[in-house]
């Protein structure tokens, strides 16, 4: 059981009352797993979609679907849907022949480059090239005798215009980050923590 390898008293002094443990999983290690599905649900997934993530980096190794869905005291169909949600944006990968255990990328700074490359590719990639197409509609407005006498018009022709700089801009900022990798992104977030403390 993943549970096993927490020695971690259900009863310590330390849990608030009102907290209550899930599943198999002890205090410390449940209240971390409901952080992680906080988390998630500000990048815009399912809360449970990061408590079974939360689950396998917490594991020893790999893990297969009835334990997580045990120890999270989770449905079994809901549980491999998450899973392989999960396993589609890049963060959990199937392992062994059979495809029936799951193991987590480890490194935090790995899962937050690989969350934000894919979410970019399956949301962001789409909106920006709609963004684009309105802003040339825009751009084409702009010479047009109706537009360029409505000064209030083309003022939000404009206003289009440099919205979409911005959002380009901003694709350029995720093409840099995604192109620079885990490491060397760290390193350069490490650097400019400390110039800001200065």
């Amino acid at each position: 059981m993943i549970s096993a390898v927490y020695p971690v008293s259900r009863t310590s002094p330390s849990t608030p009352p009102s907290h209550t443990v899930t599943g198999r999983f002890p205090s410390i290690e449940d209240r971390f797993i409901d952080n992680w599905g906080r988390l998630a649900e500000g990048f815009g997934m399912q809360s449970n979609v990061g408590r079974v993530h939360a689950a396998l980096y917490l594991a020893d190794g790999p893990v297969g679907l009835h334990e997580v869905a045990a120890d999270l005291s989770m449905e079994l169909e809901q549980c491999s849907e998450h899973l392989q949600t999960l396993v589609s944006l890049g963060v959990v990968r199937s392992h062994g022949d059979d495809a029936e255990s799951f193991v987590a990328e480890r490194d935090p700074w790995s899962l937050f480059m690989t969350t934000v490359r894919e979410r970019a590719r399956r949301e962001f990639t789409p909106l920006l090239a709609s963004v684009r197409a309105v802003n040339a509609l825009a751009h084409e407005a702009k010479s047009a005798t109706h537009v360029r006498t409505d000064k209030r018009r083309s003022a939000r022709m404009e206003r289009i215009a440099h919205f979409t700089s911005f959002v380009d801009q901003v694709a350029g900022l995720l093409e840099t980050f995604s192109s620079l990798g885990a490491g060397p992104l760290a390193a350069t977030m490490r650097l400019a923590s400390k110039l800001g403390m200065r």
